[in-house]
């Protein structure tokens, strides 16, 4: 059985803790975006030497590159039966690249999980991770 997965929820929902949790009880990697920059800024790759250059810009990573770095990570094998997307796709046309390179291996996200979090309780989970 696999477990393709998408979790979703605004900022302070508790996406990466969840995540985390569900990611390890279906044995699957967390794909996150930004960790999979950071990492590779960090290693000093040309996908990182990219990001820096983009980010040091002031400008956003383009979808494009965005896509690219995710179809990469979802092609290793640890990824083979399944992960949990966090961070990605964040637009429609991250969600057609998504799209088209699942469809392309026959494949289909199994659940998207949405978590949802009243605002104040967002704000005060946010407002705490600041101090």
């Amino acid at each position: 059985m696999t477990a393709r997965l998408l979790i979703v929820g605004p900022q302070g929902s508790g996406k990466g803790t969840q995540g985390v949790r569900i990611a390890e009880a279906f044995g699957i990697p967390v794909v996150s975006t930004g960790d999979v920059f950071r990492a590779n800024v960090a290693e000093g790759t040309d996908l990182g030497k990219q990001v820096t250059s983009i980010i040091d810009a002031g400008d956003l990573v383009p979808d494009e590159l965005t896509s690219a770095v995710v179809r990469d990570r979802l092609s290793q094998p640890d990824a083979g039966e399944g992960f949990l997307l966090d961070g990605y796709p964040r637009n429609l046309a991250q969600v057609m690249h998504l799209d088209e390179f699942l469809g392309g291996r026959d494949e289909s996200l199994d659940a998207v999980i949405a978590l949802v979090v009243p605002r104040d309780e967002s704000l005060a989970r946010l407002t705490a991770r600041a101090v």
